[in-house]
């Protein structure tokens, strides 16, 4: 997984990034939504890289086809981080 540093809101401390992933529900159609995310070894907080469920990953395969046109990129992007958001409360994540 990718590694990198950052300071913990929550105490402080700098840390290493280790991005994990888990499955964290089903869909309707039985398909995986998948948390990315990583926490601090010290005070144990969390933070939500991404959640996926199969809407935003099509979002996210429409988005990496489009990638050299900047107008199509632009509204995929917003509508990827409506999404994100609305994932994020459902699940808590907030």
């Amino acid at each position: 997984m990718d590694t990198d540093k950052c300071v913990c809101n929550k105490c402080g401390r700098k840390i290493l990034i280790s991005v994990k992933e888990e499955v964290i529900d089903q869909d309707n159609d039985g398909k995986d939504v998948v948390e990315k995310y990583f926490v601090c070894p010290d005070c144990g907080q969390r933070y939500t890289v991404m959640i996926s469920d199969e809407y935003m990953r099509a979002l996210i395969r429409v988005r990496l086809r489009n990638r050299f046109d900047r107008k199509k990129t632009v509204k995929v992007k917003k509508d990827m981080m409506r999404h994100l958001k609305e994932l994020k409360r459902k699940y808590g994540r907030e």
